[in-house]
């Protein structure tokens, strides 16, 4: 089979303000778990090497106020240069609700872009983590590029301007933006307007023959 070289992913952070910083009311406790996108099912390899298709995996890890579990999800993956590549996201199955597309692909346009996936009843953690959904991943040539996890294009509420969580405190269904992830394997950083809470990068290798 004819393999276009190898593409290199690198999870890098985005270690940016804390929640009030990212679009979040000031009383919103920042730590509140995160939202990255990883080359394992189990969230744990940040940094990988793979062949022209790839399945990336998009994870929330909880933690304080979302420890417990999670009833929804809002946020949007864009991509730095998206000529050359095509993203294919599917949402989590046992998602009740999943509404749009995360990948967004013209970042002067962010409102084109968002996912909102919400779960009936309270989705609990295993070992820590929520399936968030995966994302297929094609290479037709692409440069190397970045993919960073930020709020929703058209946040649905005007006072959480951040990806965030909705969390299990029926009936009132608090919302809270996601913390910045602090791992790093890569040198590029957020951009403080928009900000990102994860940073993905695509590294692209010589062909092999």
């Amino acid at each position: 089979m004819f393999r276009i070289g190898r593409i290199g992913i690198s999870v890098a952070a985005a270690c940016v303000a804390a929640n009030a910083g990212l679009g979040a009311p000031e009383s919103v406790a920042p730590a509140a778990g995160t939202i990255g996108v990883y080359a394992d099912s189990a969230g744990t390899q940040l940094c990988a090497t793979v062949d022209q298709f790839a399945t990336l995996y998009v994870i929330a890890h909880v933690d304080g106020a979302s420890a417990s579990g999670i009833t929804g999800a809002e946020f949007r993956i864009e991509v730095e240069h998206p000529s050359g590549w095509t993203f294919a996201y599917n949402a989590p199955p046992d998602a009740d609700i999943r509404m749009g597309n995360p990948m967004g692909l013209d970042p002067q346009k962010p409102e084109g872009s968002g996912v909102r996936i919400a779960y009936s009843a309270c989705k609990e953690p295993v070992q820590g983590k929520i399936d968030l959904g995966t994302i297929m991943v094609t290479r037709h040539g692409g440069t190397p590029t970045h993919l960073y996890v930020k709020r929703h294009g058209k946040p649905s509420n005007s006072k959480y301007t951040c990806a965030l969580f909705t969390l299990c405190d029926s009936p009132v269904y608090s919302k809270m933006c996601v913390s910045a992830q602090c791992d790093s394997c890569a040198t590029q950083r957020a951009s403080a307007s928009d900000a990102a809470v994860f940073v993905a990068e695509l590294k692209v290798a010589p062909k092999v023959r």
